[in-house]
């Protein structure tokens, strides 16, 4: 595979050179693989999320017509009242 280049401002380098630096890492490609791996974990936990919504948003809908509840302000005075 042919090496990537990127821009990075300043700001990013300085984190990049501090985490050097720090001995955590070993290079500048160590830093940007563990940021990839870290994007690549949230961008599965919120595609986890999405689809577990979707699946209750699927559920609810298929449990029947909707019913009349209380408002969310006569809940909070009735829990403010029995306090």
């Amino acid at each position: 595979m042919q090496p990537s280049r990127i821009s990075l401002n300043e700001k990013q380098h300085a984190l990049i050179e501090r985490l050097i630096r720090s001995g955590r890492f070993t290079g500048p490609n160590d830093v940007v693989t563990r940021g990839l791996e870290l994007l690549a974990e949230h961008e599965a936990q919120a595609d986890a999320f999405i689809s577990e919504l979707e699946r209750e948003i699927d559920a609810g809908l298929a449990s029947g017509p909707p019913e009349a509840m209380e408002s969310a302000e006569a809940m909070l005075a009735t829990f403010r009242r029995q306090r």
